[in-house]
C-alpha cells in the first residue's frame, strides 16, 4: 500500500491555517461585521496568492509564540521564515498592482502591520530593541505601500474586501458621543504641545510639520473617542506619518520625540491587544529617557497615562505641565 501520511512541512502549514481560521482572525479587526472575511475570504484569496498565504501563516505562528511562551523560539523561527518568504513577493507584486491581486496586497499590508509590532514583542527582540525604531520599522516597510493601494481602492471596494474599505471611502454616520473627561484632557494636553511648537520653532518648515502632525494626532484622539478601540484609527496615524517627521525622529528631534510619546498614549489603549501590549507605554518611556530636563514638564502627562513615575520632575514643573 502506498504511504498516504502527510509530510512534516504540510503538517506544520495545517497547523498554522488552522491556528488562524480559529483563533488569530478574531484579532485582527476591531468589528464583528468584518471578522469573517479575515477568517473565510482572505485565507480563500491566500489560495491564488503565495505572498499573502505565507503571511497569514507567519501571522498565525507569531500568535502561538505569544499564547505558548514555552515554545516562543520554535514559533517565532517559524514566523521568521515565512515572512522571508511573503516579504520579497509582495514588494514585487506591488510594482503590478491590478485588478486581480489588489484584494490580495490589501489584506496582506495590513497583516504585514500587525506582524511587524508582534516581532517586536517577542522575548529575544524586546530585550534589546529599541520601541521607537520598531515604530519607524512599521512606516518604513509600508512607505508607499498605502499610496499605490489607494490608487485601486476601486478595484477593492468592488472586490471581496470590498467592505473593508467601503466604510472608510462612505464615510461614518455615527454621532459622536459627549466629549469625556479623558478626551478633553487629551485635546488640552495637545493645544499645550502645540502652542509650545510655536514657541520654540526654529524655522517655519519645522513649525508647520509639527503643527501638521500634532492635528493628525488631534484626529485620531476624536476618532477613538467615537470608536473605543479603533485599530485601524490608532495605526492609520503612524502608516500616514510624513517622510519628514520619520525623519526628525530618526535624528531624535526632542519635538518630534515628545509628539511621539503622545502618540504612545493612544498606543496603550490597544495594550490589550496581544501584538501591541506595553509598546505604548515602552514608547513612552524610551522618550523619557531621551529627553533633557527641559522637555520633562511635557512628558509628565504621558507618563502618568500609561502608568510611568515621572523621576525629575518638581511639583512645580508637574503642575505647569496640566
Amino acid at each position: 500500500m502506498r504511504d498516504m501520511s502527510l509530510g512534516k512541512e504540510t503538517v506544520d502549514h495545517l497547523e498554522l491555517m488552522h491556528y488562524y481560521t480559529s483563533s488569530t482572525y478574531l484579532t485582527i479587526s476591531d468589528s464583528i461585521e468584518f471578522q469573517h472575511i479575515w477568517q473565510d475570504i482572505v485565507p480563500k484569496e491566500a489560495l491564488s496568492h503565495t505572498f499573502l498565504m505565507h503571511g497569514i501563516l507567519a501571522l498565525a505562528a507569531l500568535h502561538i509564540a505569544y499564547d505558548r511562551p514555552d515554545e516562543e523560539d520554535r514559533y517565532v523561527l517559524a514566523a521568521l521564515k515565512h515572512y522571508d518568504i511573503s516579504i520579497g513577493s509582495f514588494r514585487t507584486m506591488l510594482q503590478q498592482v491590478t485588478a486581480d491581486n489588489c484584494s490580495a496586497l490589501f489584506a496582506f499590508s495590513t497583516i504585514l502591520l500587525v506582524i511587524t509590532l508582534a516581532f517586536a514583542q517577542t522575548h529575544s527582540h524586546a530585550e534589546h530593541g529599541n520601541p521607537v525604531v520598531d515604530l519607524i520599522q512599521v512606516f518604513t516597510l509600508l512607505q508607499g505601500t498605502q499610496a499605490v493601494l489607494r490608487s485601486a481602492l476601486q478595484w477593492i471596494a468592488l472586490g471581496p474586501l470590498g467592505p473593508l474599505v467601503r466604510r472608510g471611502l462612505s464615510g461614518s454616520k455615527q454621532v459622536a458621543p459627549p466629549k469625556s473627561d479623558d478626551t478633553l484632557t487629551f485635546e488640552r494636553t495637545l493645544d499645550q504641545l502645540q502652542a509650545h511648537n510655536e514657541r520654540i520653532a526654529e524655522n517655519v518648515e519645522s513649525r508647520e510639520l509639527y503643527d501638521r502632525t500634532i492635528q493628525r494626532l488631534r484626529g485620531c484622539v476624536k476618532r477613538i473617542a467615537t470608536y473605543p478601540g479603533d485599530r485601524a484609527a490608532v495605526m492609520g496615524w503612524l502608516v500616514f506619518l510624513e517622510s519628514s517627521y520619520v525623519s526628525a525622529l530618526e535624528r531624535g528631534e526632542p519635538m518630534a520625540l515628545v509628539i511621539f510619546a503622545h502618540y504612545g498614549v493612544i498606543l496603550h489603549t490597544l495594550r490589550q491587544d496581544w501584538f501591541v501590549r506595553d509598546l505604548g507605554a515602552q514608547v513612552v518611556e524610551m522618550v523619557h529617557l531621551q529627553a533633557d530636563d527641559v522637555w520633562m514638564p511635557m512628558l509628565y502627562w504621558p507618563m502618568q497615562q500609561v502608568g510611568l513615575r515621572a523621576e525629575g520632575l518638581d511639583t512645580n514643573q508637574r503642575a505647569s505641565s496640566n
